[in-house]
């Protein structure tokens, strides 16, 4: 989205520049992203116990044959890892 909002605002300046626009329209607008969090609050990652029982069901998607339910495990599992340390930290 930052590069995006960049694009346009270099094209903008680039058309005022040029004498295609008078003034620059974005000049008015504030344009401020929200800061990320630091931290996760401890009570709404799943302890270990929680998660292991939703993982055990996605690793059912997609039949035998399909590796989607091994993929969703390891992905479910890496966003649960990252959000356990975010809450240790």
């Amino acid at each position: 989205m930052r590069r995006t909002r960049e694009v346009l605002v270099h094209a903008l300046h680039y058309a005022v520049v040029r004498g295609e626009l008078g003034s620059h329209p974005l000049q008015k607008i504030p344009g401020r992203f929200p800061k990320p969090a630091d931290s996760v609050y401890p009570r709404v990652v799943a302890t270990s116990h929680q998660a292991r029982d939703p993982l055990d069901a996605v690793s059912y998607a997609g039949g035998d044959r399909r590796a989607r339910g091994r993929r969703l495990v390891g992905f479910f599992a890496g966003m649960h890892g990252t959000g356990a340390l975010l809450r240790c930290a």
